[in-house]
């Protein structure tokens, strides 16, 4: 029996029209925004902060599902980002927001604007589910096509330009639609496309667990794909002469040109390190392949801002690239998140949006984003954390354990993580993704305090004091092999374990942030990281000498600073960049570093050397017992590394590899004159040394109690993951302010000594008092 659905999706369709049940036709291209309603990102009190109708905001939104949605009106939320809904777009030329299983939009909508007739709406345009998308079905050669193992799951390549303009003029005609009908209560979308709507490249994971015997996806070998390589690689290099030169290959034309194997992907030419010389063919392709994507999500993003006639945000979640999971699948290389550059520059997207890291985020654990809150903000942009951690009434995946247990412990969190992006300068949404985390009177009390809390200091806080630059680099993973584990320890669990527990707060830097900022922007930072950058060009070379080299500062490097040219493994100039002479070996093995017994300041706080790396102290069970889907080699899977780099010269070794025949030196200091170089063979590098290193560096640090520290500018906050009693120096004489319970702690004073119990949360403010 015919329903009213298919009676007017079949009479649309046999006039050549196709209307939506709101009765609006897709022929209407012209902006309608809601005329009562402008929401747009400008510059107040130092900070890109978000303005309704002229007036600042403070950031603080939530994501909800309708059968919810009371939870979070109660606490005192005016924004809401709705979970669920869909997109409508069901059919070529057929939209459907009210009735159907998959996509019931306009209803959730109503739902929320019957109870609060005044809310602000944020909503997600999502291209990713269902898993068989039906424009992929209808249009087989346009398809994503994963080589190495195929799940059968139908979705359209990034690379297809077909998909790109017709889902591009289908998100017109349904933001058109929304403006038409509730224009006046939205405030910003979020399009999205990959799993999760997180601008993933399809097969950038593998979500099954036999993934580790039965191996990954690895896209993309679609039709529209290759067509993009083959005219990437044209473009750049013009002959095919010149390919062959680089390449080293005997092509013909270029239409004989096929995307590197999966052998070729899942190897490398120096153990786990690539050839830069002779591995470029790959290297061309994943630039082409993550390309993809940043371009789709531009030109849905443009869509977004000229349907409303720029009067509306436009959000997306982007740039996760704290993010290192081979083993679970995610890495940076085939995420589709390598352009972060070209997304913050993008004039049409103006919050980069990213989930906190999954890893350790529990009770006595830590937050922090997946993507690079410092980079994004540095450039005017906003940065929003998805917060969508476990109450006390819904755990939240992957948390099976470290689960908060009542109220009060929930309400620690909730302040832990609300307090972080504070600092930072950041916006957040509290998410409900399980579905009831809030439902309790004793919840939506916690969460009322919490936002009441963030409301009062938001536009006190978050004026940028820190000293310490973590550095990434977007396309670093091209040069390992893919999948390669090292990159865990490298940036992930290093970032999660040991930065975020060292005493005092930093930003993270893209490096390719660097060539938009003036050197004197970047003098308050007396101590650079590199986690991991084993291949620099000559212009980030450059960009390195001008911000780091420089007044004394401390730069750690970390496994192998530059050590690829297109001379190969290139000690030399590993050397020139790092100060340190340098031998390797290609004998696989682990890779840890057991701490010199010495008197050196950076070594101090410990009375017995301290083993780290793929090893040690900080056990490979005790991280993957904390990582999110258990990617993390534990002891029963080890690490298997090479090459492995060792300290030949230096001013002094602090620590010698464990790994290697006549333990060489692991961990070294040299004075190169204008600066310090401190480099570290193996990863980890532990949380007292760096605290140290931020000390000689002229850092202020705030406390050596264990747990999570947070600044800016006369706040500090700290997350305690041990009971005692804590003392916090602060960096100068101060009135000082307990701002969770509002209560003046000293008139007159530069060090709060505290009794903490694990899992208290506390924010400070500080003032400082007249001579």
């Amino acid at each position: 029996m015919m329903n009213s659905r298919h009676l007017i999706c079949f009479m649309g369709l046999l006039t050549g029209l196709a209307f939506t049940f709101a009765g609006f036709s897709q022929s209407s291209k012209k902006p309608i925004a809601g005329e009562g309603l402008t929401a747009e990102l400008k510059m107040h009190e130092g900070r890109s902060t978000l303005f309704i109708n002229g007036q600042p905001h403070d950031g603080i939104f939530c994501s909800t599902r309708p059968g919810y949605k009371q939870n979070f009106a109660e606490a005192g939320f005016d924004i809401f980002n709705i979970l669920g809904g869909g997109h409508g777009w069901i059919a070529d030329g057929v939209y459907d927001y009210l009735e159907s299983d998959e996509y019931h939009m306009d209803n959730n909508i109503e739902s929320f604007l019957a109870q609060k007739p005044d809310a602000k709406l944020i909503l997600r345009l999502v291209f990713a589910y269902p898993r068989n998308f039906w424009w992929a079905v209808q249009n087989v050669d346009e398809q994503a096509v994963p080589k190495g193992r195929d799940l059968g799951r139908k979705m359209p390549s990034y690379a297809s330009l077909k998909w790109r303009e017709e889902a591009g003029e289908a998100l017109r005609n349904i933001v058109l639609h929304l403006e038409e009908k509730y224009g006046n209560n939205i405030i910003g979308y979020l399009p999205g496309c990959g799993s999760c709507g997180e601008w993933f490249q399809w097969h950038a994971y593998t979500e099954i667990t036999d993934r580790f015997t039965n191996g990954y996806q690895l896209g993309d070998y679609s039709k529209p794909m290759l067509k993009a390589y083959r005219e990437y690689v044209k473009n750049k290099y013009k002959s095919i002469e010149r390919v062959n030169a680089v390449y080293s290959t005997n092509l013909k034309s270029f239409d004989e040109l096929e995307i590197p194997g999966v052998d070729q992907r899942l190897g490398a030419t120096y153990g786990i390190l690539r050839s830069v010389a002779d591995e470029q063919a790959l290297v061309d392709y994943y630039e082409i392949f993550n390309r993809q994507v940043y371009e789709t999500l531009a030109h849905f993003a443009g869509i977004v801002k000229e349907a409303t006639d720029r009067k509306k945000l436009v959000l997306v979640f982007y740039g996760y690239n704290w993010v290192e999971q081979p083993r679970g699948g995610v890495t940076q290389t085939r995420s589709g998140h390598v352009h972060l550059d070209e997304v913050i520059s993008c004039p049409d997207v103006d919050y980069i949006v990213a989930p906190y890291e999954y890893s350790f985020r529990q009770l006595e654990g830590v937050i922090s984003g997946q993507g690079v809150p410092g980079s994004v903000i540095r450039r005017g942009k906003q940065y929003l954390h998805e917060l969508d951690g476990s109450t006390y009434l819904e755990s939240c995946w992957p948390s099976d354990h470290h689960n908060p247990t009542n109220p009060e412990e929930s309400g620690n969190l909730l302040r832990r993580d609300l307090t972080k992006a504070l600092m930072e300068g950041a916006s957040v949404w509290f998410m409900d993704l399980a579905g009831g985390m809030y439902d309790s009177p004793e919840m939506v009390e916690e969460l009322r305090k919490t936002i009441e809390m963030g409301r009062k200091i938001y536009f006190k806080a978050g004026v940028n004091n820190r000293q310490v630059a973590v550095v990434l680099q977007s396309r670093d993973g091209f040069y390992y092999r893919e999948n390669e584990a090292l990159r865990a320890p490298l940036i992930h669990q290093f970032k999660q374990f040991e930065l975020e527990r060292m005493g005092l707060g930093y930003d993270d830097l893209m490096l390719e942030n660097l060539k938009y900022l003036d050197p004197d922007e970047t003098e308050q930072y007396k101590f650079w990281i590199f986690p991991s950058s084993v291949h620099f060009t000559d212009e980030e070379l450059e960009l390195i000498q001008e911000h780091c080299m420089r007044n004394g500062n401390y730069i750690l490097w970390c496994y192998a600073p530059g050590v690829l040219s297109e001379r190969g493994i290139d000690l030399e100039r590993m050397e020139k960049i790092s100060g340190f002479k340098c031998g390797h070996t290609m004998d696989p093995g682990e890779l840890a570093v057991r701490t010199a017994l010495s008197e050196h300041p950076i070594l101090k706080g410990r009375n017995t050397p301290i083993i780290y790396g793929t090893y040690g102290e900080l056990s490979p069970d005790h991280i993957n017992y904390h990582s999110s889907l258990r990617h993390y080699p534990g002891s029963d899977v080890g690490f298997s590394v090479a090459p492995r780099f060792y300290i030949e010269e230096a001013d002094e070794v602090l620590g010698h590899i464990l790994d290697i025949e006549g333990y060489p030196g692991g961990l070294g200091i040299k004075d190169m004159g204008d600066w310090v170089s401190v480099y570290s063979a193996a990863p980890l590098v532990p949380k007292h040394i760096l605290r140290n290193i931020a000390r000689e560096a002229g850092c202020h640090v705030y406390t050596d109690f264990l747990g999570q520290t947070y600044q800016s500018r006369n706040f500090v906050g700290f997350f305690s993951h041990e009971t005692g009693n804590c003392r916090i120096q602060l960096p100068y004489h101060s009135r000082i302010l307990d701002v969770y319970n509002d209560r003046v702690v000293a008139e007159d004073a530069d060090v709060i000594d505290i009794s903490l119990n694990v899992n208290d949360a506390v924010l400070f403010r500080y003032e400082p008092v007249d001579p």
